[in-house]
């Protein structure tokens, strides 16, 4: 096989990404492009339209972008890969690349040129719609419903504004022949991957699941979640098993009031109790790995220490929580912050670094190297860039919700006192 370049992804060639409306994108990163998948006349494909997935998976765009990634391009679909690698992070790109590394010839083999591929579908990743309980500071309608009556005031916006307009309506998933339509574009499938939304709370879902075991298909499948963990429904005891095993991360951003402030209205003490749960029954859920997926921004940069230290605690958990950068919103983004609260931030960092160098343990596939490295290029992207124009937005949405919720970030988070001064 001939040698691929650097900018290559396996993706394209086997993965099949909708977010909360439907839309097809290359994947869950192409969100923070805005780039998704659209037919000749511009209009995005969506899951819940489509009758075949053979268009939408050889389109002029999913062409273009294969022909790009084979030939040393960087589209923009990709750009939040690069920004990742930019700062020596592992990408999501580096990390399918690497998980699936013995499939790359396969799938390369029945590849054309031109961009034109199979339509064998082995991942999955859909977002389940904005059904969620929670409505995290740097979410959206389209994302939780749960934000809708406060969307008109943060954002200034009418309430017959598009976007809520189609968050109110968002009902795609609950459609019985979208199912049927989906059970047999999944006919090879390996992974289903489910987010939202919050995918817990999806009965249609867990329907789906159950079809899935009677055909005997479960068994040859594995499940993953991005789920806040709030709740543990009682069918995924009995589901959740007969499958070949099941990914869970839990989206955390801090610990006590820190994951309360950003992920309103999660209850600290009962989201801890469902961690400690899972971690004492991961076996009995079929889990085969948990994870905590942390999202850094500027809620949470001078709190990610005690989140890495309870995360080392809970032993069937990989020891390090996945790190997310913030993109969007960008006033949220840690680089708006003035240099002096960013040294501060980073001293915190650093320090966790030079205390935990060479105990970070290496269960449960931790890799201490890729995490510190992680950390570094956390920091590297902060100090990167100054944005200081976008602190008065950063404001402005921060006394919203304090005002709307009956929160005060600086107390909450007193080293964030000096930008409402």
């Amino acid at each position: 096989m001939t040698a691929l370049p650097d900018t290559f992804c396996i993706l394209p060639w086997m993965h099949v990404f909708a977010d909360q409306r439907g839309v097809l994108y290359p994947c869950c990163r192409g969100l923070n492009s805005d780039t998704p998948n659209v037919d000749a006349n511009g209009r995005p494909y969506r899951l819940g339209e489509i009758a075949s997935l053979d268009e939408a998976w050889n389109s002029g765009f999913m062409k273009e972008l294969r022909r790009d990634l084979l030939t040393g391009g960087k589209p923009k679909a990709c750009a939040s890969c690069f920004l990742y690698e930019e700062q020596a992070m592992e990408s999501p790109r580096e990390m399918w690349n690497r998980i699936h590394a013995p499939l790359v010839t396969d799938v390369l083999a029945t590849a054309d040129p031109d961009g034109t591929a199979p339509p064998i579908v082995r991942t999955f990743d859909i977002y389940l719609g904005n059904l969620c309980n929670l409505r995290c500071r740097m979410c959206y309608p389209v994302a939780s419903k749960a934000l809708i009556k406060e969307w008109p005031e943060l954002r200034g916006v009418s309430e017959d504004d598009p976007e809520l307009v189609e968050a109110r309506r968002l009902d795609w998933f609950e459609d019985d022949a979208f199912w049927s339509r989906f059970e047999q574009f999944s006919g090879h499938v390996q992974n289903l991957h489910f987010a939202g939304g919050e995918p817990l709370l999806h009965e249609r879902m867990f329907d789906f699941l159950e079809r899935l075991a009677a055909s005997g298909r479960s068994k040859d499948i594995t499940l993953s979640y991005n789920s806040n963990l709030t709740v543990l429904p009682e069918r995924l005891f009995e589901l959740w098993p007969r499958f070949k095993g099941v990914t869970l991360t839990a989206s955390i951003d801090g610990v006590g009031a820190v994951n309360s402030l950003i992920r309103n209205p999660s209850d600290w003490e009962r989201l801890d109790r469902n961690l400690r749960f899972v971690n004492e029954n991961a076996d009995r859920m079929n889990c085969t790995m948990v994870n905590i997926n942390t999202t850094v921004q500027v809620y949470n940069i001078f709190s990610l220490v005690p989140l890495f230290e309870y995360v080392l605690e809970l032993e069937r958990f990989m020891p390090y929580p996945v790190l997310t950068i913030l993109e969007h919103p960008s006033w949220f983004n840690v680089r708006i912050l003035p240099r002096a609260m960013k040294e501060e931030a980073a001293s915190r960092l650093r320090d966790f670094e030079e205390r935990w160098r060479g105990r970070l343990p290496r269960r449960r596939m931790g890799h201490p190297e890729k995490f510190l490295s992680a950390i570094d290029g956390i920091i590297g992207h902060m100090m990167q860039r100054d944005e200081p124009a976008l602190i008065p937005r950063f404001v402005e949405q921060s006394r919203i919700f304090d005002r709307r919720r009956g929160e005060d970030v600086c107390e909450v988070i007193p080293e964030l006192a000096p930008l409402f001064d």
